[in-house]
């Protein structure tokens, strides 16, 4: 039996679907893996030709969440200000907003409450045409992965924080392509027990900066580490691009 995805789930999934959104052309982009949370039935696949982006009237709603949280965090960090006022920072620079520094995505579209293959269901094999969690992963990666290469090629953001040390190679296969995983180009840094992944993309113009998760045991999971993580990436791009490089 040949396996094909179905068409309306290919337009949508190779749209910005699985984008919080923001602003695709800001400096900074910041990329998880998935949504958290549960698709149901009623998921629909309409083509998002442009990303979405988080209002003013839903800027505190949407920082309640612990990913965003610490996303917020480490951006105060980036800029060079305390962890402790990420709230403050986030609302003056209108994070996630559509002319903002900030663009947020993941890796993958659908959303699901943890990682693993079993919650794939009979219903998302019918409406997408993928049988399993590990092939629609693997369809992604051949084709979704293609226009996201695509977005950072165009809008050339200086600074991309994927958050997933153990999904290494599946954010340098999305933001650069398969074959830098094998040049042997990345640099790494141990940061208070923990790796940090570095790797200049897109011509040089883009730093991938690879962390731990956002909490867990091993994870990025204090406020400390988020503000050592975002000191030292904030750091390796004024050593790159400038000390006004969010300009």
């Amino acid at each position: 039996m040949e396996i094909k995805a179905k068409d309306d789930f290919s337009k949508w999934a190779m749209g910005y679907s699985g984008c919080d959104g923001g602003n695709v052309s800001g400096p900074i982009w910041f990329c998880g893996i998935e949504y958290g949370g549960n698709e149901e039935e009623k998921l629909d696949f309409n083509e998002l030709k442009q990303p979405l982006y988080i209002h003013d009237n839903q800027r505190k709603q949407f920082l309640a969440y612990q990913y965003n949280i610490k996303v917020a965090k480490i951006y105060a960090s980036i800029l060079g200000e305390d962890v402790a006022s990420y709230l403050q920072i986030a609302l003056r620079d209108k994070i996630f907003d559509k002319d903002s520094n900030v663009f947020k995505m993941n890796l993958y579209p659908i959303s699901f409450h943890h990682d693993s293959d079993d919650l794939w269901q009979e219903w998302l094999y019918r409406k997408t045409g993928l049988p399993t969690k590990s092939i629609y992963r693997a369809w992604c990666q051949l084709y979704r992965f293609r226009e996201i290469q695509k977005w950072v090629n165009g809008h050339s953001p200086k600074l991309i924080v994927a958050t997933g040390i153990t999904y290494k190679n599946e954010f340098i296969m999305a933001f650069d392509g398969i074959e830098t995983i094998y040049k042997g180009n990345i640099n790494k840094k141990n940061l208070s027990g923990r790796d940090l992944a570095l790797l200049d993309i897109n011509d040089s113009k883009t730093i991938l900066a690879i962390t731990p998760f956002l909490g867990g045991r091993y994870g990025l999971n204090s406020d400390s580490l988020l503000q050592e993580f975002g000191k030292e990436i904030r750091n390796i791009c004024r050593e790159k691009f400038g000390d006004n490089w969010l300009q």
